[in-house]
């Protein structure tokens, strides 16, 4: 059968004249009642109350929850991180600097979530710590969870000792450096220049003089942080390779040790293996 020109009139026409009209209402409920999709985002407001995704937050009836960046947020007089009230929390100087530090005009803090291996890691704790000692008005945020103030180094919140807070920078997550030396994980790499010090990849670094490889051994108790210096090596024409394996224009070495025998060029190959012209490691 031949279809109605003004049927097909009506139907082209309504979704352009109807959606705005849809859409404005959606909007209105959305700001008056909240909506319980999380692509608005993990703080909802729901029939019987606010939510951080399925936690219910404490807030007084009537009261207003307002998010700001990441898991952070407040309400009325009061500061949440997730579910939990900040205690102490100044809001109306309340900062976000980065998914875990935040700072008020008195204290900084970081904020993160946790599992127990009592609970066989199936529960997740938050937890907020008033960083001690930390000055508000100087802190910041840098990168890779490192923050510092005008006096100070942090990461994950805790603090830890540098030569010179005030040129301290992450290269990365492992390494860091300041203008008198490197650092691996939070500890200074001994003999390493920190003008020139530059990271490689997650193991190898150099400054002007040496090259450094560096690794955690997680069999030793406590866990043990390492850093040693390549005898030898030429910071100029030192190349990390790959999988382990770096080289200069005399030698080669696989995870900080040299690999004897091993004249350059060094080709790196598939699960472990490397060689040279003449060699198979």
């Amino acid at each position: 059968a031949e279809a109605d020109p003004s049927s097909a009139r009506r139907l082209t026409r309504a979704p352009s004249t109807m959606r705005p009209a849809t859409l404005a209402l959606a909007g209105i409920l959305a700001l008056l009642f909240g909506c319980d999709d999380t692509r608005d985002g993990p703080f909802q407001k729901r029939s019987d109350g606010w939510y951080f995704k399925d936690e219910a937050l404490n807030v007084p009836a009537g009261e207003r929850v307002v998010p700001l960046k990441g898991d952070f947020a407040t309400a009325g007089d009061r500061v949440f991180y997730r579910a939990m009230a900040i205690d102490g929390a100044d809001a109306t100087t309340f900062a976000v600097l980065s998914e875990h530090y935040a700072r008020d005009r008195a204290a900084a803090y970081y904020a993160d979530t946790h599992r127990q291996g009592q609970e066989y890691f199936l529960i997740e704790h938050t937890r907020v710590r008033r960083i001690e000692g930390a000055d508000a008005a100087t802190f910041a945020y840098l990168d890779h969870d490192y923050a510092r103030d005008k006096s100070n180094t942090y990461f994950e919140g805790q603090r830890f000792p540098v030569a010179d807070a005030a040129t301290f920078e992450p290269l990365g997550y492992g390494h860091a450096r300041d203008r008198v030396r490197g650092y691996y994980h939070q500890q200074p790499i001994a003999g390493s220049h920190g003008a020139s010090f530059v990271a490689l990849d997650d193991n190898y670094s150099k400054d002007a003089s040496h090259v450094f490889y560096s690794d955690i051994d997680l069999r030793s108790q406590p866990v043990a942080i390492r850093s040693t210096t390549l005898a030898g090596a030429q910071p100029k024409s030192f190349t990390v390779l790959g999988d382990g394996y770096a080289a200069d224009s005399a030698r080669a070495w696989y995870k900080g040790k040299p690999l004897h025998e091993a004249t350059p060029p060094l080709q790196v190959l598939e699960v472990g293996y490397a060689k040279t012209a003449t060699r198979v490691f």
